[in-house]
């Protein structure tokens, strides 16, 4: 298990598969609401504590994106408007990641550079670039590619960059547009 803070109020938690399995969850009862599935989110929060001294309290939304070969991405944010002082029983609320769209993120543009060009034989021209935080975006829509390729393009592109939990919709309004239509093409035409 990794853990990262995003922000003040948010963290992200990246869990393996063979992590859960050691848990005693397993991969399909992560979507449920499994005794086992609450034990886990329990002891992923003391975790978040320890190791990073995020504290949880108030109203928190758990976001949890599946990665089909490697795990799961939970992001935890707790709600500002409830002050530290109430120490009670938190609020769930579990939104599934189930996104018609890829976005991973790279830390420099030569990581990004070799990655559209090892997803030649799946994407030959579709994408969009951003830049936001210091890193590069590639966001693939659904209709990008065939499902059954869906795999195997998130293991390409995990041995250059990582998955990123950021939106379409975040990267539209936030993010500044590097290439917008055709990336994958345009990449491989100019670099």
């Amino acid at each position: 298990m990794r853990v990262e803070r995003l922000n003040k109020d948010k963290v992200k938690i990246f869990m393996s598969y063979e992590d859960l399995t050691e848990r005693g969850v397993a991969k399909d009862d992560i979507w449920s609401d499994a005794p086992e599935v609450h034990e886990l989110l329990n002891d992923m929060m003391d975790e978040v504590y320890d190791e990073l001294g995020f504290e949880i309290y108030g109203s928190v939304a758990i976001e949890v994106y599946a990665l089909p070969t490697q795990g799961v991405i939970v992001i935890i944010t707790r709600g500002d408007d409830v002050s530290k002082e109430q120490h009670a029983v938190y609020q769930v609320d579990v939104r599934l990641g189930n996104h018609s769209y890829i976005t991973f993120a790279f830390e420099n543009f030569d990581h990004l550079v070799n990655a559209a060009k090892d997803l030649n034989r799946f994407v030959e021209e579709k994408g969009a670039v951003y830049s936001y935080n210091g890193q590069y975006l590639l966001l693939l829509l659904e209709e990008d590619f065939k499902v059954d390729q869906y795999e195997s393009i998130t293991a390409i592109l995990s041995e250059y960059g990582s998955i990123s939990s950021l939106t379409k919709d975040f990267l539209a309004e936030y993010a500044k547009p590097i290439i917008q239509e055709n990336a994958i093409k345009t990449i491989k035409e100019y670099f």
